[in-house]
């Protein structure tokens, strides 16, 4: 005589082998779906002016260390004190890397080593901030990542 649990067993292995499936096919949509941007699309330019930010970078660095810090209504730069009194205008690059679609600039113009700029950053993201600027002729850049 043959029991219930005797009968149910090919229902099982059919049971477990479509779960099995289900869970791969969500799996390989999932995966496929998801946003990876490795580089960004302006990649080769970037690399080709890769050189003039590095000397931009450490002409800066000559002068001291710079600073950006995020604020509750945009980003805090501090400048080495070097600039204090000179003039500084440049513009301010805001970088997603979890979404390039919110990239943005901002034209940047003060006098001083300190000050605060107003910007839409989202919360809870990351952002890297660069700020290339001119001050006495010389041009300068320099990058931070802000959360």
């Amino acid at each position: 005589m043959s029991t219930l649990k005797d009968r149910s067993w090919p229902l099982g292995i059919v049971t477990v082998l479509a779960l099995f499936i289900g869970m791969t096919v969500w799996f390989v949509k999932t995966a496929f779906s998801e946003r990876v941007d490795l580089v960004s699309p302006d990649y080769y330019y970037r690399d080709k002016t890769f050189s003039e930010r590095l000397k931009k970078e450490n002409r800066l660095n000559a002068k001291g260390q710079a600073e950006i810090s995020r604020t509750d209504n945009g980003v805090a730069i501090q400048l080495p004190a070097a600039f204090s009194g000179k003039k500084i205008g440049g513009k301010l690059i805001f970088y997603s890397p979890l979404n390039p679609a919110d990239d943005f600039q901002l034209p940047v113009s003060f006098t001083g080593n300190e000050q605060r700029i107003a910007a839409a950053l989202k919360t809870n993201q990351i952002w890297k901030v660069a700020l290339d600027f001119e001050s006495a002729g010389e041009t300068y850049f320099f990058e931070r990542t802000v959360r």
